[in-house]
């Protein structure tokens, strides 16, 4: 069930509001109106007074749920700036990993409805992100960048693959491969004998984690519900980083 006060549950909140009083105009028209679209005038001002009505309770709907909107994006903008500008302040030193992710934003349009709202993503993330166009190395950038401000900045680590550009991709982040915390292998990966060492490796820690942290140690189901009960605790330290592999092509022959 969609929460009513996130962007998209009020977003939907405001896309039933207008189709409720679209639909409130149509019936109204339908009773007064005749085929040729025309009220009686001995009707009319019953008429004029009912669409007056609609309107006013159309306006205040919708007034009250862009007022909520506006302070929701204000919130969500003050914890996940637009990175225009990049600030030390902006970065997570709260410890504690959002809930949400702002990825890009939104166009909302609807006759005097015109605004722009942060597009949010549930976190962590539960489907990878695909981008099929390989121009399209700045929005990698872009949601990197994102992550590297919104998540615990010793809480999160990438591994890259860049078999073809041999990391020429990711060379505005060169200055931080030495930051071994971010990026342990210190350097792109650029052949599969690495990955495939590398994920299995990841896939080891996962499996001593379903198998011994979660369950036998703290009865948790997951990731996050583990991250969660450390945060709640204030046991910081003791929360698991989010690992992000990054694969910049596929060759022929991988399994």
């Amino acid at each position: 069930m969609m929460d009513r006060e996130s962007i998209e549950g009020l977003l939907e909140s405001l896309d039933k509001s207008i189709v409720k009083y679209t639909r409130k105009y149509e019936t109204l028209d339908k009773h007064f109106k005749d085929e040729n679209d025309h009220v009686l005038s001995t009707e009319f001002d019953e008429y004029k007074e009912r669409k007056d009505e609609i309107a006013e309770q159309y306006t205040a709907e919708t007034l009250n749920i862009l007022q909520r909107l506006d302070a929701l994006c204000k919130t969500v903008r003050k914890s996940q700036p637009v990175l225009d500008e990049i600030t030390v302040p902006q970065m997570n030193r709260n410890g504690r990993f959002p809930r949400r992710m702002a990825l890009g934003k939104l166009h909302v349009q609807y006759k005097n409805i015109d605004l722009y709202v942060p597009q949010m993503f549930e976190f962590p993330f539960k489907k990878p992100m695909y981008i099929c166009d390989t121009d399209q190395c700045e929005l990698i950038h872009k949601i990197v960048l994102r992550l590297l401000y919104a998540l615990p900045m010793d809480k999160q680590e990438y591994y890259i693959f860049d078999p073809v550009g041999l990391g020429k991709n990711m060379y505005r982040f060169n200055r931080l491969f030495a930051n071994e915390t971010i990026f342990p292998h210190g350097k792109v990966m650029t052949d599969m004998n690495e990955l495939k060492h590398t994920l299995k490796d990841v896939m080891e820690y996962v499996r001593n984690l379903y198998s011994d942290t979660f369950q036998l140690q703290y009865d948790c189901l997951d990731w996050d519900s583990f991250n969660r009960r450390m945060y709640s605790r204030n046991r910081q330290s003791a929360m698991l980083p989010y690992k992000i592999f990054i694969f910049m092509d596929v060759p022929e022959g991988m399994d």
